[in-house]
Protein backbone atom coordinates (compact mmCIF):
# COMPACT_ATOMS: atom_id res chain seq x y z
CA UNK A 1 0.00 0.00 0.00
CA UNK A 2 2.94 2.35 0.37
CA UNK A 3 4.91 3.50 3.41
CA UNK A 4 3.28 5.33 6.26
CA UNK A 5 -0.34 4.31 5.78
CA UNK A 6 -0.90 0.67 6.65
CA UNK A 7 1.98 -0.23 8.92
CA UNK A 8 0.96 -0.95 12.52
CA UNK A 9 3.02 -1.42 15.63
CA UNK A 10 2.58 -2.20 19.30
CA UNK A 11 3.02 1.37 20.55
CA UNK A 12 -0.17 2.46 18.74
CA UNK A 13 -3.67 2.79 20.13
CA UNK A 14 -6.88 3.15 18.19
CA UNK A 15 -8.58 6.48 17.76
CA UNK A 16 -11.60 4.75 19.25
CA UNK A 17 -9.69 4.37 22.51
CA UNK A 18 -9.10 8.12 22.60
CA UNK A 19 -12.75 9.00 21.96
CA UNK A 20 -14.63 6.26 23.82
CA UNK A 21 -16.84 7.31 26.67
CA UNK A 22 -17.70 10.58 24.98
CA UNK A 23 -14.19 12.01 25.20
CA UNK A 24 -13.56 15.04 23.00
CA UNK A 25 -10.24 15.82 21.39
CA UNK A 26 -8.81 19.32 21.22
CA UNK A 27 -9.11 21.21 17.96
CA UNK A 28 -5.38 20.83 17.31
CA UNK A 29 -5.34 17.06 17.86
CA UNK A 30 -8.51 16.49 15.86
CA UNK A 31 -7.20 18.54 12.94
CA UNK A 32 -3.85 16.76 13.07
CA UNK A 33 -5.44 13.31 12.98
CA UNK A 34 -8.01 14.33 10.37
CA UNK A 35 -5.44 15.68 7.94
CA UNK A 36 -3.30 12.57 8.29
CA UNK A 37 -6.34 10.34 7.70
CA UNK A 38 -7.30 12.34 4.59
CA UNK A 39 -3.72 12.03 3.32
CA UNK A 40 -3.87 8.28 3.80
CA UNK A 41 -7.19 7.97 1.99
CA UNK A 42 -5.92 10.19 -0.83
CA UNK A 43 -2.95 7.86 -1.25
CA UNK A 44 -5.18 4.80 -1.32
CA UNK A 45 -7.52 6.35 -3.87
CA UNK A 46 -4.56 7.36 -6.03
CA UNK A 47 -3.60 3.67 -6.23
CA UNK A 48 -7.14 2.61 -7.12
CA UNK A 49 -8.02 1.24 -3.69
CA UNK A 50 -10.92 2.23 -1.43
CA UNK A 51 -10.76 1.37 2.26
CA UNK A 52 -14.55 0.98 2.74
CA UNK A 53 -14.45 0.71 6.54
CA UNK A 54 -12.97 3.96 7.81
CA UNK A 55 -13.84 4.40 11.49
CA UNK A 56 -12.00 5.14 14.77
CA UNK A 57 -11.27 1.46 15.41
CA UNK A 58 -9.33 1.26 12.15
CA UNK A 59 -7.30 4.43 12.71
CA UNK A 60 -4.25 3.90 14.88
CA UNK A 61 -2.38 6.67 16.66
CA UNK A 62 1.27 6.17 17.62
CA UNK A 63 2.80 7.68 20.75
CA UNK A 64 4.38 10.40 18.58
CA UNK A 65 1.02 11.38 17.09
CA UNK A 66 1.45 9.65 13.75
CA UNK A 67 -1.78 8.16 12.43
CA UNK A 68 -1.99 4.87 10.52
CA UNK A 69 -4.89 3.34 8.62
CA UNK A 70 -5.37 -0.34 9.37
CA UNK A 71 -7.72 -3.30 8.68
CA UNK A 72 -8.03 -3.65 4.93
CA UNK A 73 -10.38 -6.63 5.14
CA UNK A 74 -13.11 -4.72 3.28
CA UNK A 75 -10.82 -2.76 0.98
CA UNK A 76 -11.23 -3.18 -2.73
CA UNK A 77 -9.83 -2.01 -6.05
CA UNK A 78 -12.13 0.29 -7.98
CA UNK A 79 -9.95 0.80 -11.06
CA UNK A 80 -10.39 -1.76 -13.79
CA UNK A 81 -7.77 -1.75 -16.53
CA UNK A 82 -8.87 -2.50 -20.05
CA UNK A 83 -6.10 -2.11 -22.62
CA UNK A 84 -5.37 1.59 -22.95
CA UNK A 85 -8.51 2.50 -21.01
CA UNK A 86 -9.36 2.27 -17.32
CA UNK A 87 -12.78 2.59 -15.75
CA UNK A 88 -14.28 2.80 -12.29
CA UNK A 89 -15.69 -0.43 -10.92
CA UNK A 90 -18.70 0.38 -8.78
CA UNK A 91 -19.43 -1.53 -5.57
CA UNK A 92 -22.63 -3.40 -4.93
CA UNK A 93 -22.12 -4.91 -1.49
CA UNK A 94 -22.61 -3.06 1.77
CA UNK A 95 -19.77 -3.42 4.25
CA UNK A 96 -18.20 -1.51 7.09
CA UNK A 97 -19.55 0.04 10.28
CA UNK A 98 -23.16 1.24 9.77
CA UNK A 99 -22.78 4.57 11.59
CA UNK A 100 -20.02 5.64 9.19
CA UNK A 101 -21.63 4.51 5.94
CA UNK A 102 -22.75 7.08 3.39
CA UNK A 103 -26.44 7.28 2.46
CA UNK A 104 -25.99 5.93 -1.07
CA UNK A 105 -24.83 2.62 0.37
CA UNK A 106 -28.33 2.04 1.77
CA UNK A 107 -30.30 2.94 -1.36
CA UNK A 108 -28.18 2.42 -4.47
CA UNK A 109 -27.53 -0.93 -6.11
CA UNK A 110 -24.12 0.27 -7.30
CA UNK A 111 -22.01 3.10 -5.95
CA UNK A 112 -18.54 4.64 -6.17
CA UNK A 113 -16.61 3.67 -3.00
CA UNK A 114 -14.45 6.82 -2.94
CA UNK A 115 -17.16 9.24 -1.75
CA UNK A 116 -18.12 6.62 0.84
CA UNK A 117 -14.63 6.85 2.34
CA UNK A 118 -14.88 10.65 2.41
CA UNK A 119 -18.26 10.63 4.16
CA UNK A 120 -16.79 8.37 6.85
CA UNK A 121 -13.89 10.77 7.44
CA UNK A 122 -16.34 13.59 8.17
CA UNK A 123 -18.21 11.42 10.66
CA UNK A 124 -14.91 10.59 12.34
CA UNK A 125 -13.95 14.27 12.60
CA UNK A 126 -17.25 15.28 14.22
CA UNK A 127 -16.93 12.36 16.61
CA UNK A 128 -13.43 13.50 17.60
CA UNK A 129 -14.72 17.00 18.35
CA UNK A 130 -18.00 16.09 20.08
CA UNK A 131 -17.38 12.62 21.50
CA UNK A 132 -20.62 11.46 19.85
CA UNK A 133 -21.79 9.76 16.70
CA UNK A 134 -24.15 11.83 14.59
CA UNK A 135 -26.60 8.98 13.90
CA UNK A 136 -26.90 5.21 13.85
CA UNK A 137 -27.14 5.02 10.07
CA UNK A 138 -27.68 7.56 7.32
CA UNK A 139 -30.91 6.17 5.91
CA UNK A 140 -33.67 8.68 5.25
CA UNK A 141 -36.82 7.65 7.06
CA UNK A 142 -34.93 5.04 9.05
CA UNK A 143 -33.06 7.16 11.58
CA UNK A 144 -34.53 10.22 13.31
CA UNK A 145 -31.15 11.84 13.85
CA UNK A 146 -30.27 11.57 10.19
CA UNK A 147 -33.70 12.85 9.20
CA UNK A 148 -33.09 15.88 11.41
CA UNK A 149 -29.78 16.45 9.67
CA UNK A 150 -31.46 16.43 6.26
CA UNK A 151 -34.03 18.92 7.53
CA UNK A 152 -31.65 21.25 9.35
CA UNK A 153 -28.78 21.35 6.83
CA UNK A 154 -30.85 23.47 4.44
CA UNK A 155 -32.37 25.63 7.16
CA UNK A 156 -31.38 29.12 8.24
CA UNK A 157 -29.20 27.98 11.15
CA UNK A 158 -27.92 24.77 9.62
CA UNK A 159 -27.19 21.51 11.41
CA UNK A 160 -25.78 22.42 14.80
CA UNK A 161 -23.05 19.73 15.25
CA UNK A 162 -21.54 20.89 11.95
CA UNK A 163 -22.18 24.60 12.44
CA UNK A 164 -20.47 24.40 15.85
CA UNK A 165 -17.19 23.39 14.17
CA UNK A 166 -14.52 26.00 14.84
CA UNK A 167 -14.41 28.24 11.75
CA UNK A 168 -16.12 28.78 8.43
CA UNK A 169 -13.35 27.09 6.47
CA UNK A 170 -13.63 23.85 8.45
CA UNK A 171 -17.43 24.03 8.47
CA UNK A 172 -17.47 24.40 4.69
CA UNK A 173 -15.24 21.36 4.28
CA UNK A 174 -17.27 19.17 6.62
CA UNK A 175 -20.49 20.27 4.90
CA UNK A 176 -18.98 19.25 1.57
CA UNK A 177 -18.16 15.80 2.92
CA UNK A 178 -21.59 15.28 4.47
CA UNK A 179 -23.25 16.04 1.15
CA UNK A 180 -25.99 13.41 0.64
CA UNK A 181 -25.39 13.37 -3.12
CA UNK A 182 -22.09 11.50 -3.61
CA UNK A 183 -21.29 13.21 -6.91
CA UNK A 184 -21.24 16.54 -5.06
CA UNK A 185 -19.04 15.31 -2.21
CA UNK A 186 -15.47 16.56 -2.00
CA UNK A 187 -12.63 14.19 -2.85
CA UNK A 188 -9.59 13.66 -0.65
CA UNK A 189 -7.46 15.82 -2.95
CA UNK A 190 -10.00 18.63 -2.84
CA UNK A 191 -10.14 18.51 0.96
CA UNK A 192 -6.35 18.66 1.20
CA UNK A 193 -6.40 21.73 -1.03
CA UNK A 194 -9.03 23.46 1.11
CA UNK A 195 -8.06 26.63 2.94
CA UNK A 196 -8.68 24.74 6.18
CA UNK A 197 -6.21 21.91 5.72
CA UNK A 198 -3.61 23.86 3.77
CA UNK A 199 -2.99 26.02 6.85
CA UNK A 200 -2.35 22.93 9.01
CA UNK A 201 1.28 21.88 8.76
CA UNK A 202 2.11 18.51 10.25
CA UNK A 203 5.72 17.98 11.29
CA UNK A 204 7.50 14.64 11.64
CA UNK A 205 5.86 12.57 14.33
CA UNK A 206 2.38 13.90 13.63
CA UNK A 207 2.77 17.22 15.44
CA UNK A 208 0.98 20.31 14.18
CA UNK A 209 3.03 23.41 13.41
CA UNK A 210 1.21 26.69 13.86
Amino acid sequence: MGPGYEVTFSSSITLYTLTQGGCRLSVERAECYFKQAVRGVEYLHSTGIAHRDTNPENLLVAVDGTMKITDFSHAGRFWVSGGEMSKIRLCSNRCGSPSYLAPEVFVERHFDPRPVDMWALAIVYIEMRTGKLLWTFAAEGGDECYDKYLQDRSGLWGYRPVENVENESSRKTIRSLLEPMPQNRSSASQVLRSSWLTRIEIAAGGRVNR
